[in-house]
């Protein structure tokens, strides 16, 4: 992850020497914004995705019910139950916020209850354990923080304000030339950055270790097809989401814009580069419907 910090801000920084015409001096700064960002992304990771969505810390008294799910989940999967925080948005979905030497963090959005019953909420949930366990999952914040600030950066509202006060906004991007032009280039380095931090196996393998352990893909099945349903059709380009944190939730919270004039083919060419690690709710259906359901790993169905 240094080195792919390194060399992207490096790159970023001979870019900018070329609009300065002075490549040296971009360069250098490049490579210390690199080394820094590395640092920081290392050490402070696990904030940047719960302070990006506003995660709200949800302990015992607020959600006793989904506490106490989860520390009976993780017993079964032998992790330590990780904090439970929420964000306030009404699609059903849930993100995990990997950390190597302090307790893990799983985040729901308010719609997950509200739109799955129980038992899909527990393969939900189950889902974001098994990935939790996997011991290289604190390596996926880091990448998703290493490449997510470009893209916070480019995305801030104070940024797009000033540029829209000056810039026209295109109606099917909604973004200005400018903000399409910094997308455009954004986009395929930090998906390089995310192919390296993120395990795509671990990723693709974790809906069959949930099925498993529950004893059946039925539950995660339906709540695959609810959280596809209620999913909405707004592309990231025109939220706050960070399309580097996509994969540590459940499912991609926003539509990708793949059919975004003059961001698609770049954006084909980075799903390219991810491979299966990124699968469509749908594509996972058919893949747990296929796959065999082995004996739960606790050796009995998980009720909780």
């Amino acid at each position: 992850m240094f080195v792919a910090s390194f060399f992207f801000w490096t790159l970023m920084g001979f870019v900018l020497g070329l609009v300065m015409g002075a490549v040296p001096v971009g360069i250098a700064i490049g490579v210390i914004v690199g080394v820094v960002n590395w640092f920081v992304c290392t050490w402070s990771s696990e904030k940047f995705a719960i302070d990006l969505y506003d995660a709200e810390l949800l302990d015992s008294e607020k959600a006793p019910g989904m506490n106490d799910m989860i520390r009976e989940l993780s017993r079964d999967i032998g992790i330590d139950a990780p904090l439970l925080y929420a964000i306030p948005i009404s699609a059903p979905n849930a993100f995990v916020v990997p950390r190597r030497d302090r307790g893990n963090v799983v985040v729901v959005t308010n719609g997950l209850t509200k739109h799955l019953n129980r038992e899909e909420v527990q393969a939900v949930v189950t889902l974001m354990l098994i990935r939790l366990a996997d011991k290289e999952a604190p390596s996926w914040s880091v990448a998703s923080a290493i490449a997510g600030l470009p893209i916070y950066v480019a995305c801030t509202g104070d940024w797009k304000n000033v540029l829209r006060k000056k810039l026209a906004v295109d109606r099917k991007t909604g973004l200005t030339i400018v903000e399409r032009v910094m997308m455009a280039f954004l986009i395929v380095p930090c998906a390089i950055v995310l192919r390296i931090g993120y395990d795509h196996q671990s990723i693709a393998g974790a809906d069959r270790a949930t099925a498993r352990l529950l004893g059946t893909h039925r539950d995660l099945y339906s709540a695959l097809a609810k959280m596809e349903e209620h999913l909405p059709k707004t592309w990231w380009g025109r939220s706050y989401f960070n399309a580097a944190t996509a994969p540590l939730f459940a499912i991609e919270p926003l539509a990708s814009p793949e059919t975004i004039a003059g961001l698609a083919p770049i954006w084909r060419f980075s799903q390219h580069l991810f491979g299966n690690m990124i699968l469509s709710p749908s594509e996972r259906r058919r893949l747990l419907s296929e796959a065999p359901v082995a004996e739960p790993l606790s050796g009995e169905s998980v009720h909780v």
